[in-house]
């Protein structure tokens, strides 16, 4: 992959203010992503993936951030850790018209020269209730970021976890609008530490032209 060659870094401008830019930088470890899939059977589609290489350090962090549109993540731009990934993944087919996919991805983070164990969990079930035409949608994803607190933008965050709910509807071959609501997981399946705030929420309507 290109990779990413930019950080931000604050400056203080000739009137005095600060101010964020981004200070073009080498990035000597290009990322390398490979994934190998197979169809075991009519119902079991199976993948192995990895990537290597430097690219932003992403923490635990609950609720939504617009400036890198993750919900229960945050994205540090201001530097460039090396990360190593694997990941398993599996499409199942349930039924005619239930689907499940899962994966499971591991590896570490070298930041500030220690490796970090990080490991992500993802799960979501697919139901046509009218095929061609309405799906319903339910996913469970987990992301532990390796470290025991992070500290973003001066408060401490946990590893977290978020639900979501999806309803599709296929207007035509090319085109589907989909509602999707997502919330993290505190008070909903497990229980909220002393420190952190009440379940965040974000309901979001989207769409897809393809041509």
């Amino acid at each position: 992959m290109n990779g990413l060659d930019t950080v931000l870094e604050e400056v203080m401008t000739v009137s005095g203010e600060e101010v964020m830019v981004n200070r073009e930088v080498r990035n000597g470890s290009k990322p390398v992503v490979a994934r190998i899939g197979i169809e075991t059977t009519s119902w079991l589609e199976l993948g192995v993936s990895g990537v290597a290489g430097k690219f932003y350090p992403v923490y635990s962090h609950y609720g939504f951030a617009m400036h890198d549109m993750i919900f229960n993540g945050h994205t540090d731009d201001s530097m460039l850790i090396y990360k190593k990934r694997a990941a398993l993944d599996a499409k199942v087919k349930l039924s005619s018209n239930i689907d499940f996919y899962g994966e499971y991805a591991f590896g570490t983070d070298k930041d500030a020269g220690t490796d970090l164990n990080v490991w992500s969990a993802y799960g979501r079930i697919d139901w046509r209730f009218v095929p061609q035409k309405w799906t319903l949608s339910a996913q469970y994803d987990y992301f532990d970021d390796g470290r025991d607190v992070a500290i973003v933008d001066g408060m401490p965050y946990k590893d977290s976890g978020s639900f979501g709910l999806g309803l599709t509807h296929n207007l035509t071959d090319q085109a589907w609008l989909r509602a999707a609501w997502l919330m993290d997981d505190r008070g909903l399946f497990r229980s909220r530490d002393g420190n952190s705030k009440a379940p965040e929420y974000m309901a979001v309507l989207q769409t897809m032209l393809s041509f």
